[in-house]
């Protein structure tokens, strides 16, 4: 590939391509050193770290998170006010995530009492800045989607070289927190040049062009602010009973988990914006193939996924983190389901918010953020991080069926997913055989990756003689 196509708008079969290529190379890496930082750290710290983002991330509701997927969605519509997209929303997000800064600064003065946990949170809090500088939204806007897999690669190298270099000892804990926050800002930096080469520039934004931003982006980012509540409140009311040690080994389960939603955010990197263009371009035919075709590949990679966490549960973990985090296994094995309804809650809400459709999203963000909050208060003190597990695939399951529920309002049932129910059903019936009649690992997983592979090719199959079309 010569490195001036990286520069070029990619049709969606050669931008997944791209993104799958670079995602894939970038998970693997990430499987190879996600469990270094957690055997080296031990659960406790590792727990602690956890907390802290936790933390953060709740500081980072007031960056207004939803402005960034409505410059995404501003930039595919018109290429022509690039720079002025880019620049409002670099403007906001970095004034609003220097407040956020300060703030959290002086929550840890007040209500934080430990140094050592004081001094850990403020570092993450570099993460504020992370988020309000991240330029992936304008490459994807841009139809630009190769420069994304290019730095995704860029970053991951760096990071493995970082990590092995400066976190040895469990008292490299604050050498691990500042990898992050200093190669997003080296990828930032990166990021300009090539906007630059774009003939993408900052521009200082009117005061009306930013007052309509914020009004335009509100409602996406108060579903996005819910989210961020939804995700994280098991973390704290984990923390709050069980202490740092169980929310370590739960985390540990959870980030495998959420390893996995950079799949469906793939997808949606590759198909939301050309989704989005059609429909409001009125270009009916290709909105629905489009559709079709980001539906197919996100059932068939929401049932990959979830098998192999389910079949494989015992050897991911010892494999990864060792037999300290051996009270995992079990709630890998609950969050299996949870990772097959979260692929198709990405693709209904992402098609949603798509077609501008917003305010549905806080409808779904909403009921599921009291129930995380509830479920948690009410499960975790009695069945511990198993009841924080429990809670999250329900959530999961109820967000699922309540999004289909409007997806199908939205498109008036044009788009068909019983077939895809169906053949769930068959495939996890032979996967049960599978795992009674084999105990090797490698043979194991073989014959998982096999049947799907078989399945993705029916279904292209199927596709080319036109019969979901």
């Amino acid at each position: 590939m010569k490195f001036k196509s990286l520069f070029k708008e990619t049709s969606t079969l050669n931008s997944l391509i791209s993104l799958s290529g670079s995602t894939f190379v970038v998970k693997l890496l990430n499987l190879l050193i996600i469990g270094y930082p957690a055997r080296i750290l031990g659960p406790e710290k590792y727990g602690l770290i956890s907390f802290s983002l936790s933390v953060v991330a709740y500081f980072s509701i007031l960056i207004l998170p939803g402005i960034q997927n409505w410059g995404l969605r501003n930039i595919a519509k018109s290429s022509s006010a690039s720079s002025e997209t880019f620049s409002v929303v670099l403007s906001i997000r970095f004034i609003l995530a220097t407040i956020s800064y300060i703030l959290l600064i002086l929550f840890c003065q007040y209500f934080v009492r430990s140094s050592p946990e004081r001094i850990v949170l403020m570092i993450c809090a570099l993460a504020l800045f992370n988020n309000a500088l991240a330029l992936d939204w304008v490459f994807n806007g841009l139809g630009l989607i190769k420069i994304n897999a290019f730095l995704l690669i860029i970053q991951s190298l760096l990071n493995i070289t970082l990590l092995f270099s400066f976190v040895k000892t469990e008292n490299d804990i604050y050498n691990y927190i500042v990898i992050t926050p200093l190669l997003n800002f080296i990828i930032f930096v990166i990021g300009i040049l090539i906007l630059k080469r774009k003939s993408i520039k900052f521009i200082f934004p009117t005061l009306d062009y930013i007052k309509n931003s914020i009004k335009d982006s509100y409602i996406l980012g108060v579903s996005i602010s819910l989210i961020i509540v939804l995700h994280y409140a098991n973390n704290l009311i984990i923390k709050y009973y069980l202490g740092n040690k169980l929310l370590g080994i739960f985390m540990a389960s959870f980030y495998l988990f959420e390893l996995t939603t950079t799949i469906p955010g793939l997808l949606t990197n590759v198909f939301v914006p050309k989704i989005s263009n059609y429909y409001f371009s009125e270009n009916q035919s290709y909105l629905k193939k489009e559709i079709n075709f980001y539906q197919k590949l996100t059932f068939i990679a929401a049932l990959f996924i979830s098998s192999v966490f389910y079949f494989l549960s015992n050897d991911i973990i010892k494999t990864i983190y060792g037999t300290k985090y051996i009270e995992a296994i079990p709630i890998i094995r609950i969050l299996s389901f949870g990772v097959f309804f979260n692929f198709l809650i990405s693709f209904y809400t992402n098609t949603i918010v798509a077609v501008g459709k917003d305010m549905i999203m806080i409808k779904i963000v909403i009921l599921s953020a009291f129930i995380s909050i509830l479920g948690g208060l009410l499960l975790v003190p009695g069945l511990g991080i198993k009841g924080a597990a429990y809670v999250i695939v329900f959530i999961d399951l109820l967000g699922c069926l309540y999004s289909i529920y409007f997806f199908n309002k939205i498109f008036k049932n044009e788009y068909n997913y019983s077939k895809f129910l169906f053949a769930f059903l068959i495939i996890v019936i032979i996967e049960i055989i599978i795992n009674i009649l084999v105990k090797i690992l490698f043979l194991k997983a073989m014959f998982i990756f096999t049947i799907f592979l078989m399945y993705f090719f029916i279904l292209f199959e199927l596709k080319f003689k036109k019969i979901f079309f």
